[in-house]
């Protein structure tokens, strides 16, 4: 999170290792231009490919983790990796950062991981993220908003496939309150019981509970449903409907809540900016 802040102004690059048995992961994340997408992107990227893609690359409920001491009131919590495959993983994120330096890092975002089960082979793969999107401004309450590109594309996918009709569903993400931040993480697609037609669209809610069970327990209490998404085909502000969703929505959350509209010209989010 501290990384994550807009005050750091150069290009992070960030690698971490992590162990569950014997199956090793490795990863390298290397922020896009202008830092966009940033640190926290990628990390929630990397963890929608782990949880909703199920590339399975690590277990975020992990329970293969010890506490270690120092001195007085400091201690770590991590997972024991042998130093023989440390030195394995680091091999390759430092071939990876050497890279970049000599030919340039690439103008996206880079979710860089490598995954060993016996401690001897290594297979990297890279996630390649495109730019974030921030809603400018400020929310009232204080929170800003970063849409994740796989989210956006998701999005447009499921507008364009209606074929002139609104659609929508339910908004997967991440609430940061060391970073002000809300971040959409993914975007669930309707739910069969969801009514739809050119000038309106009705959410149903049939299997989304179950849905955000899994990915809450998945992610281990990172990731939820806060909010819902819904399309204008044609364009067009909030509707009076839509306001009242949101205050309904908020209301019985009582905790940072997003309703988006995808139009053919960009995102709008509610409540407004200001």
């Amino acid at each position: 999170n501290r990384l994550s802040r807009d005050d750091i102004k150069a290009r992070i690059v960030h690698t971490a290792l992590y162990g569950k048995r014997f199956h090793q992961c490795g990863v390298c994340f290397l922020e896009g231009v202008d830092r966009n997408p940033r640190l926290d992107d990628l990390c929630f990227t990397f963890m929608r490919a782990n949880i909703i893609d199920e590339i399975a690359a690590i277990d975020y409920t992990a329970k293969n983790l010890e506490r270690n001491n120092y001195g007085q009131g400091c201690s770590s919590l991590t997972m024991n990796v042998d130093d023989s495959t440390i030195s394995l993983l680091a091999a390759g994120m430092a071939h990876r950062i050497q890279h970049c330096i000599d030919e340039g890092a690439c103008e996206f975002g880079e979710c860089a991981y490598g995954i060993t089960d016996d401690g001897e082979s290594i297979i990297w793969k890279t996630i390649t993220m495109g730019k974030t999107i921030v809603i400018p401004g400020e929310r009232e309450d204080g929170f800003s908003v970063r849409i994740l590109s796989a989210a956006r594309q998701e999005m447009e996918r499921m507008a364009v496939e209606a074929n002139g009709d609104e659609t929508g569903g339910f908004i997967i993400g991440a609430i940061t309150p060391n970073t002000m931040t809300i971040t959409v993480v993914a975007c669930l697609p309707p739910p069969v019981d969801s009514l739809h037609s050119s000038c309106s669209f009705v959410v149903g809610c049939e299997g989304v509970l179950e849905k955000e069970k899994r990915i809450v327990s998945m992610s281990n209490g990172i990731l939820s449903v806060i909010g819902t998404w819904h399309s204008h085909p044609f364009g067009g502000e909030a509707s009076c409907i839509d306001r009242d969703t949101y205050d309904k929505i908020f209301s019985s959350r009582n905790a940072p809540t997003l309703c988006l509209i995808w139009k053919p010209d960009g995102l709008e989010c509610l409540p407004e900016v200001r």
